[in-house]
């Protein structure tokens, strides 16, 4: 089972993929209605950013953390290397 955290809950994922499709799984099962808008890298975890506004996470084991950044859209994220620091860029009011 690959466990995923939304929005303050852990939801269990089945044990359906190989290890090397995990992430595609973990990822897709994410998104669903939304596309990527951004991505980037850095202190362990790969981080997509979607067109919703949402920011996943996905780190080393797999482990997934979700939180909304932005009402309408983000645009652009940035992980500043050797740091902990994301930083994003997006919409958070209608124009």
């Amino acid at each position: 089972m690959i466990t995923v955290f939304l929005a303050g809950k852990h939801q269990m994922l089945p044990d359906c993929v190989v290890e090397r499709n995990k992430l595609l799984v973990v990822f897709t099962f994410l998104v669903q209605d939304a596309q990527v808008a951004a991505a980037t890298s850095g202190n362990g975890n790969l981080v997509f950013g979607d067109n919703i506004g949402n920011v996943h996470l996905i780190n080393r084991l797999y482990e997934i953390t979700t939180f909304r950044a932005y009402e309408i859209t983000l645009i652009l994220a940035q992980q500043v290397q050797h740091s902990t620091f994301l930083f994003t860029i997006g919409v958070r009011v209608p124009l």
